[in-house]
């Protein structure tokens, strides 16, 4: 029997043999030593291991390092700013990371409400703090039973030892919630929807889910196939999704099987879904919900089954609203949905993945360099400033420090100066704080919220963009006619706007010089 006790220990490690693990979650100190000598005594009969933390953020802690198989949850908390948290709240984010666990509400009310929205949420108990030691221990056996038979039934558990080696490279704490549901996800025949900027990793999210589900499920396939459709145009994409007949459009000259044919017994990762058309999105739905399709050009109707995984860096939700996207397909492929965080949101992620890529790096661009080697203030600057493009962003900074660099007489690379290889447009803005420069293409792009207290109005706004866009094409070219031509306009539509605007910046201007006039 052993006792952690007050702040979880950020360790890794195994629980072994048929030893209990109870997590014991109260923010009073006293209580918390009292349950924990109480579980030692309940030691002598039952080999436990007990984990004693103060908050629901330092249970999630424990959580993510360690298997835990009952949870001893204490209703109402305060936390050390002083603020309360419900324990029974806090049960579906426990579940969420070990969906094994047993957990017991442990609380000095008896409030029937509570009791029924604990069981309705997930725990599997309920006991008072007045409640006998005896009764605690009763509850707490029959929860680390059930835990034992739930583990020995479950296919995660039964193929731990043998669990597919993860190409992912984190730290974090929210890479680490994400690692946490991968497992459930593989395990379900529901389509997954990963979300997050382009090069956070969706895609290698995407081959470990089918990894691990090929692993768990025991599937002899092996296949996993990977469709962009931004690599197609428009009219071609059908044709790659579901496969045409010969003589179906002209050049079809033989039958060409589609991914989701080859994607049977498999699993189909689609990139980019957000950009799919509403013909292929109304194909794609009969898939998902028959499992039936057509190749183009032909009226057979083909079978197949796959695990569907998509992934898009677009807001599905407004695409649906401006009717770009099927309400009916999103709410088919988002019911289990993944949101992938971006570099800025994770820096603490930045070294491990700069020492994972810097030998492939390295190997590519035949170089030796140790990560040791690289500049301190290099590796700084990473992490203070996060590259555009998340991971990807750090390859291709990676390959510019590599190649750019100057090398000594044995060859090897002199990094001094490696500011000059730097780009400074690959930067994320985000972690630079405000954008000084936007790009016109950047403007669609740019996320942004609306705001009851700080939304002009629609009108006012396109006017205030209209002003901005015309005063910074007069500056650039500094002629009516000029300006008329970039803009599209006419030249007196472009005129008025111009004088409107140099009236505002006027009536500023002498504002300012009638100040100092006074002064």
């Amino acid at each position: 029997m052993g006792i952690r006790s007050e702040k979880f220990e950020k360790v890794p490690f195994r629980v072994t043999g048929n030893s209990g693990v109870v997590l014991v979650v109260d923010d009073d100190v006293g209580t918390r030593l009292q349950i924990g000598r109480a579980l030692e005594r309940m030691g002598a009969e039952e080999s436990i291991e007990a984990i004693l933390v103060d908050s629901v953020e330092a249970a999630i802690t424990a959580l993510l390092n360690k298997e835990v198989d009952v949870i001893l949850l204490d209703n109402k908390l305060i936390r050390a700013d002083g603020l309360h948290e419900s324990g029974i709240e806090a049960i579906p984010s426990l579940l969420q990371i070990r969906p094994l666990s047993q957990i017991i509400i442990y609380t000095a009310s008896n409030n029937s409400q509570d009791i029924v929205k604990a069981m309705n949420l997930g725990a599997s108990g309920y006991i008072g703090k007045s409640d006998p030691e005896e009764l605690l221990f009763a509850q707490i056996k029959r929860a680390l039973a059930i835990s034992a038979v739930s583990r020995r039934n479950s296919t995660l558990e039964r193929k731990a030892a043998a669990s597919p080696v993860s190409d992912l490279v984190f730290v974090s704490r929210s890479m680490k919630l994400i690692e946490a549901r991968m497992g459930a996800l593989a395990e379900s025949d529901r389509p997954v929807l990963l979300l997050g900027e382009t090069g956070t990793g969706k895609t290698a999210i995407g081959k470990q889910i089918h990894q691990m589900r090929s692993h768990l499920l025991g599937l002899d396939s092996e296949i996993f196939q990977y469709f962009n459709i931004r690599q197609f145009q428009q009219n071609v994409v059908e044709s790659e999704l579901f496969g045409h007949e010969p003589g179906a459009f002209t050049g079809a000259i033989s039958r060409k099987l589609g991914f989701c044919e080859l994607a049977n017994k498999g699993t189909l990762f689609i990139d980019e879904i957000g950009e799919a058309s509403l013909d292929v999105q109304a194909k794609l739905l009969t898939v998902l919900s028959e499992g039936i399709f057509h190749r183009v050009g032909g009226s057979k109707a083909i079978h197949t089954n796959f695990k569907l995984i998509c992934a898009t860096n677009r807001d599905l939700r407004q695409l649906v609203e401006e009717g770009l996207f099927r309400e009916d397909l999103y709410y088919r492929i988002c019911a289990l949905e993944l949101r992938v965080p971006s570099l800025v949101e994770r820096k603490e992620d930045i070294v491990p993945l700069v020492q994972h890529l810097l030998p492939i790096m390295s190997d590519k661009n035949r170089v030796a360099v140790t990560f040791d080697e690289l500049p301190k203030d290099y590796i700084k600057h990473l992490c203070e400033f996060p590259p555009k493009g998340n991971i990807r962003g750090l390859e291709n900074s990676l390959t510019r420090l590599l190649v750019n660099s100057p090398r000594d007489k044995k060859g090897r690379c002199v990094f001094s100066g490696w500011e000059t290889s730097h780009n400074p447009s690959d930067i994320d803005q985000r972690a630079m704080g405000r954008r000084r420069v936007v790009c016109a293409a950047d403007i669609l792009e740019l996320p942004f919220e609306l705001s009851d207290e700080e939304f002009p109005g629609l009108d006012e706004l396109v006017k205030a963009l209209e002003h901005k866009v015309v005063h910074a094409a007069w500056q650039k070219f500094g002629s009516g006619k000029e300006v008329a031509k970039f803009l599209k306009r006419s030249a007196s539509s472009v005129s008025t706007k111009y004088r409107s605007v140099l009236g505002r910046k006027a009536k500023k201007q002498r504002g300012a010089e009638d100040g100092k006039k006074t002064d």
